[in-house]
């Protein structure tokens, strides 16, 4: 491979996974903010929060938490809810603080270049996530009760 060549994979590839990392990360923090926002009407004591920090619960899970006291959600779309921001969380923290563990790698036809999967992974989770069929789907849940503030 010519060394011109290389440079274009590599902007091709900074080019999609940097915006892909910084939308898990805008997302992480949107959720965190979401969370301090909701907190207040989650009914929950400073107890909980201590039984928290002692069991060293997940941001994901206590965020998922604070979103289940506060709406009243479906058992199925809560459990989809829960799933979302684990992933979200789960890749927000990845690109925040990545590892320096050596990974299997994989290629990509379009680029002949080999990467970690998990990259590959954020990218193809960022399209699904930031898609408008996500946001029309919350919406509709939002319209028919499924979704509801208590």
């Amino acid at each position: 491979m010519s060394t011109k060549s290389g440079e274009v994979q590599k902007a091709i590839l900074l080019a999609e996974l940097t915006p892909s990392m910084q939308v898990f990360v805008a997302c992480g923090t949107a959720l965190d903010a979401l969370y301090e926002q909701l907190k207040p009407f989650a009914k929950i004591s400073e107890e909980d929060i201590k039984i928290w920090r002692e069991n060293k619960t997940s941001r994901a899970a206590q965020i998922a938490e604070i979103i289940r006291r506060v709406y009243k959600l479906n058992k199925d779309i809560f459990k989809a809810f829960r799933n979302n921001i684990k992933s979200i969380i789960k890749y927000r923290d990845e690109a925040v603080h990545p590892t320096h563990e050596i990974k299997r790698t994989c290629t990509r036809p379009d680029v002949p270049v080999e990467l970690i999967g998990d990259f590959l992974h954020i990218v193809i989770i960022t399209v699904l996530f930031v898609t408008e069929e996500r946001w029309k789907c919350l919406s509709i849940y939002m319209k028919k009760g499924l979704a509801t503030r208590k």
